[in-house]
């Protein structure tokens, strides 16, 4: 389906359409920003967030202050635990709604895979041979292969 931006002011819930740089497009009167629960659209080069529920702007002070906190923690830290932060944030900007900029390589993705599952298995990680290529968001892309990790191990009890 293929909605006009006058559609999308029209849509009967707090909703927004954002450009690849996340800059707003378009919103709904009921709009009133990303919060906790709002739910992220990827269309082409557009997102459509979907706020499910009324948004406090206090809370969302508050979150992006957490945000950068837990941000500067990684910065500051090293290794395996920087990696873990890493991923901590990112899920948490991701269930709160938020856009995740960062960018990476293939490299990364492994690492961050290899340091979340070895926190929430008790599978012992493997590498052998890495491919490099580059990749947006790569702590999404392993947190996908921790989840993947999780249920296998679940599986085979």
């Amino acid at each position: 389906m293929n909605l006009t931006i006058a559609e999308i002011r029209e849509l009967p819930l707090p909703a927004a359409l954002f450009d690849r740089d996340g800059e707003l497009i378009a919103s709904t009167p009921e709009w009133q920003g990303a919060g906790p629960g709002t739910v992220l659209f990827a269309l082409r080069g557009t997102r459509l967030a979907v706020a499910s529920e009324a948004h406090d702007p206090a809370s969302a002070t508050l979150l992006d202050r957490l945000l950068d906190a837990m941000e500067a923690t990684a910065d500051e830290s090293d290794g395996i635990r920087r990696r873990r932060i890493a991923m901590l944030t990112t899920s948490l900007r991701l269930v709160a709604g938020r856009r995740v900029h960062t960018s990476g390589t293939s490299h990364d993705v492994i690492d961050l895979a290899a340091a979340g599952i070895t926190a929430r298995t008790g599978l012992k990680v493997r590498i052998d041979g890495r491919p490099a290529f580059p990749v947006h968001a790569p702590e999404v892309a392993a947190l996908a292969l921790v989840q993947l990790a999780v249920n296998a191990e679940r599986h085979t009890r």
